[in-house]
């Protein structure tokens, strides 16, 4: 099936899973555009439905059920204002307390390179790489690499802890809201660890590896 977005990637999720991967699909892709039609080789009917990244179709005999949840999740995540920002938008202005409760803008951090790293002490994942993102920092911080650690915590005593336990020595603020709060809202963050390049205001990378980040500071 050709892709009618053009650049898009074209994933066909198959029907046998309908709601099951539907679901799946939006709690990390946000969808940017929706598409309801039908095939006109045999009249059933088709849906889809454009992220930042790739194009999701889905094809079926009886449509409307999976199509009636789909439009209701993308009409929830519309007016929760969810954006996914592309490379070279500027990047919104985050302004989270440190662990002091003195507030640390973004804005105010003026490395070359600023890491912006979405991260939570309950995630396994961003603790277990959180010593390569130091290292990362160690190595080329007097290049002029940044870190602005973002924590999704509830728990205040957690995160610390779990800050001390990590010896980070960058930029580390917390938003208790989590996956709710304004800062993820502004940078469509809906699972992590979540990190995000930033150059003179600008992002230059989104959701990238460690191996990307090294990439890239290793060029910039």
């Amino acid at each position: 099936m050709q892709d009618i977005f053009g650049s898009q990637t074209l994933t066909v999720v198959p029907v046998a899973e309908e709601c099951h991967e539907v679901l799946k699909i939006q709690q990390v892709l946000i969808p940017q555009k929706l598409t309801y039609s039908k095939c006109p080789s045999n009249g059933r009917e088709r849906l889809q439905f454009r992220t930042k990244y790739s194009t999701f179709v889905l094809v079926s005999s009886t449509m409307r059920p999976i199509l009636f949840v789909i439009v209701l999740i993308f009409t929830i995540l519309s007016k929760h204002g969810y954006s996914q920002l592309g490379i070279g938008a500027a990047a919104p202005e985050i302004r989270l307390p440190d662990s002091l409760g003195k507030w640390k803008p973004l804005s105010e951090v003026h490395g070359k390179l600023v890491l912006i790293d979405f991260w939570a002490a309950w995630c396994y994942p961003c603790v277990k790489y959180m010593p390569e993102v130091v290292a990362l920092y160690n190595k080329y911080h007097e290049a002029g690499l940044d870190v602005y650690a973002v924590s999704l915590d509830k728990n205040y005593y957690n995160w610390v802890n779990m800050c001390r336990q990590l010896n980070m020595p960058f930029v580390l603020v917390n938003d208790p809201y989590g996956f709710q709060g304004k800062a993820c809202i502004d940078y469509g963050v809906q699972s992590i660890p979540h990190k995000i390049l930033v150059k003179e205001g600008k992002i230059i990378g989104a959701e990238m590896s460690l191996y990307d980040l090294e990439k890239s500071s290793e060029k910039n």
